[in-house]
């Protein structure tokens, strides 16, 4: 494809063009014509007609040369001031290039903003896809983990699950055995202690077999208490019965009391075993009551009344039990002991 050649060029050239024909016509009119030298010869033969013929061709000569001159004046300056009009169109074409060449600029600058701004915008998209995958691929690597550790913990939980029903079925085989072995003993102390009751009942008195038999119950009791059985319900309360048979109220108030700081120190529920102490505790302070003197009797029927009123919250019903034993027959007559029984 032909360069496309610039309009403003062609304009120069035709100018100077113009300018290279006007001063060859000026050359051309000012170069010298050849004038026919005119002579005036002297002589006497001369008339006067001829030397104003002559002078007026002079003159004529000179208005022509003048005329000549004019014009070459009148087209220098109209080559000057086709010049000046040559410089103008050449100062505005130059102009108007450098502005051309300007907005070309401008052009090529807005050109390169654009496609700076477009490849901003490509890379800051670019920026987001990857992090949004980034984010993605964290959250579900965070998923994994957490579906992971869920598995693993539900795993670890059913395999705590089946070692606790594992051991809890080993556990009842176990106290079955021994509840088994438990009744076995227990029948053959059954039997011997009927068969040592009987011996004894069968070679003394029965008073004096009964009180000796307490007596040696009261150390086996305490044999038992002492080792293996210290907080045992049924040694404890057999044994204080044994001491308030053999009118020892003061003994078995203390093997009462021992049992109940034990119970409270061990955080066990309250139960049946529990309110039997403290109730028969109230029946052997009642009894000591009896023959106690004002200042004991006052910290006996402290004793009496924080015991019944642990009964009381504990089972109500002991309320009855209270109002109809006869270890409480002698605090009948008590107002106290009234008010604290009273429905």
């Amino acid at each position: 494809m032909a360069s496309k050649v610039p309009w403003n060029k062609i304009l120069i050239a035709l100018l100077l063009l113009v300018i290279a024909s006007a001063l060859v016509l000026v050359i051309i009119g000012s170069w010298p014509r050849p004038i026919t030298p005119i002579t005036i010869l002297p002589g006497p033969t001369a008339s006067s007609g001829e030397n104003q013929e002559t002078l007026k061709e002079r003159v004529e000569n000179y208005s022509k040369r003048t005329d000549e001159l004019q014009k070459i004046a009148s087209l220098l300056l109209g080559l000057s001031t086709i010049y000046a009009i040559a410089l103008g169109i050449s100062a505005y074409t130059s102009v108007q290039a450098n502005v051309d060449q300007a907005k070309n600029s401008v052009n090529k600058l807005e050109t390169l903003t654009n496609e700076f701004q477009t490849l901003k915008s490509t890379q800051a998209q670019a920026m987001l896809d990857m992090k949004s995958e980034e984010i993605n691929a964290l959250q579900k690597l965070k998923d994994q983990e957490t579906k992971a550790l869920q598995e693993q913990k539900d795993a670890q939980t059913k395999a705590l699950q089946d070692l606790r029903e594992t051991q809890t079925k080993i556990l009842d085989i176990e106290i079955r055995k021994l509840q088994a072995e438990v009744d076995k003993v227990q029948v053959h102390m059954t039997y011997a202690t009927r068969i040592a009751i009987a011996t004894m009942v069968s070679n003394l008195t029965l008073e004096e077999g009964i009180k000796r038999l307490q007596i040696e119950s009261v150390t086996a009791l305490l044999d038992l208490r002492n080792g293996n059985y210290v907080a045992d319900p049924f040694v404890n309360l057999r044994l204080a019965r044994l001491y308030r048979a053999l009118n020892q109220h003061d003994a078995a108030e203390d093997v009462l009391s021992e049992y109940i700081i034990r119970r409270s120190r061990s955080d066990a529920p309250p139960d049946v075993a529990l309110i039997t102490a403290h109730f028969n505790r109230a029946c052997y302070r009642s009894l000591q009551w009896r023959t106690a003197n004002a200042g004991d009797r006052d910290v006996l029927v402290r004793g009496i009344t924080e015991d019944l009123k642990r009964c009381f919250r504990l089972d109500s019903s002991t309320k009855k039990d209270a109002q109809t034993d006869k270890d409480f027959d002698h605090l009948h007559d008590q107002p106290w002991f009234q008010v604290l029984v009273q429905d």
